[in-house]
């Protein structure tokens, strides 16, 4: 006989309540009256020709493509910016203290950015409203939205936040010095700075200088515990997100090498068949017919 038991589960971050969702928000050099909402507003940058400059509470944080922003409850805001944005806005209720994400620009990782693409995907079929001109935008729910897709958008979105929480902490072995680190501890600090980083074409020197170690010892560590050069782990790492996207997401060839840091599609498509002996679009054919 087993000995019944329960662990309690804890609710750290919890979402209550949607207000709104604006999608692919596009304003051009203009204004936006200064306003405060009861609940938190998140406010991300698709896309922006420059900087977009947002004034919440008195300040001015500037947010570039890839970063967002929440703004507290309460907390009278307005958009100041001159330059043409894309953007993605959600406002919801929440009881739990999302204290340490307010007022903080944050960017997104590729991870993180094709999270939150998704989310956007079913909260785009949730929501509807006649948008004003330059709007795609939901302020009430669609009549075919349903309990189960409800808490789907609602689960995802916690997981979204719990993700940014936990991305502002670095996990411990960070926090130490080099040389209180095994060397299978600082293998793994490394491989924890690439997966943040999928998005950018960061060198060896670069991650080198980033834990104030020399390039060689990051070497040393990756063929040690990997079998290969740090750039090619790297690259795997890219090529395995690659996947995961053509895989579980409907986003396009040059959305996925721009989230990957890749400096053209081309390239992306070069690197894609070299590596797996099949173009992208061939390799998502072979997925989509394994499924049939």
């Amino acid at each position: 006989m087993f000995e019944s038991f329960s662990h309690h589960l804890p609710v750290c971050i919890s979402i209550t309540h949607l207000s709104a969702l604006y999608h692919n928000v596009s304003m051009f050099g203009k204004n936006v009256k200064t306003e405060a909402h009861t609940a938190p507003e998140l406010f991300y940058i698709r896309e922006c020709t420059g900087t977009h400059e947002i004034l919440i509470g008195g300040r001015v944080h500037s947010l570039k493509s890839g970063q967002l922003i929440i703004v507290p409850p309460d907390t009278m805001h307005c958009n100041a910016h001159k330059n043409r944005s894309v953007a993605d806005m959600i406002q919801f209720a929440t009881d739990s203290d999302l204290s340490a994400l307010y007022g903080k620009v944050l960017t997104l990782s590729a991870k993180q950015k094709q999270s939150f693409a998704e989310l956007i995907t079913i909260g785009v079929r949730l929501f509807t409203c006649s948008p004003p001109p330059g709007y795609s935008r939901g302020v009430g729910l669609h009549k075919r939205a349903n309990a189960f897709e409800l808490q789907k958008f609602k689960n995802r979105m916690e997981l979204f936040l719990l993700d940014l929480y936990l991305a502002q902490f670095e996990p411990e072995a960070s926090k130490r010095p080099n040389k209180e680190l095994s060397s299978e501890e600082q293998f793994d600090r490394f491989v924890i700075y690439m997966n943040k980083n999928l998005d950018k074409p960061i060198s060896l020197t670069e991650m080198a200088d980033a834990f104030f170690v020399s390039t060689s010892t990051v070497q040393k560590l990756f063929y040690r515990f990997a079998g290969c050069a740090p750039m090619q782990y790297f690259l795997e790492l890219k090529l395995s997100r690659a996947k995961e996207m053509l895989c579980t997401t409907s986003l396009n060839y040059t959305q996925i090498s721009q989230m990957l840091g890749f400096s053209t599609v081309s390239y992306f498509s070069n690197f894609f068949k070299k590596r797996t002996g099949l173009s992208p679009s061939e390799y998502a054919a072979t997925i989509n017919e394994s499924e049939l």
